[in-house]
């Protein structure tokens, strides 16, 4: 996935599980249907669909959402972040 103007790799959604209040917010906005819920009401991201719009951070209310990129480190920008949360709550 690359930007058509720049040819940098696009931004993806992160989304921090233990922050997310499943309020579906970022399910009604998300334009390509990248994002849904899983069977725990914890809202999930479809890494292969997301363009990397931008437009679900500011819908959550939890701010369980963030921007992070390029779209080739993916599953290591989510390892990072899950780390983090880890961490916070030792």
């Amino acid at each position: 996935m690359t930007s058509q103007s720049s040819g940098q790799a696009n931004p993806i959604a992160i989304i921090t599980r233990e922050l997310c209040i499943g309020c579906e917010l970022c399910v009604a906005v998300c334009p390509v249907g990248a994002i849904s819920m899983d069977p725990n009401g914890i809202a999930v991201v479809d890494l292969s669909t997301c363009t990397g719009c931008g437009k679900c951070p500011p819908s959550c209310p939890a701010s369980a959402i963030t921007m992070s990129g390029p779209a080739e480190s993916r599953e290591s920008k989510v390892e990072s972040r899950e780390s983090k949360v880890e961490s916070r709550k030792s």
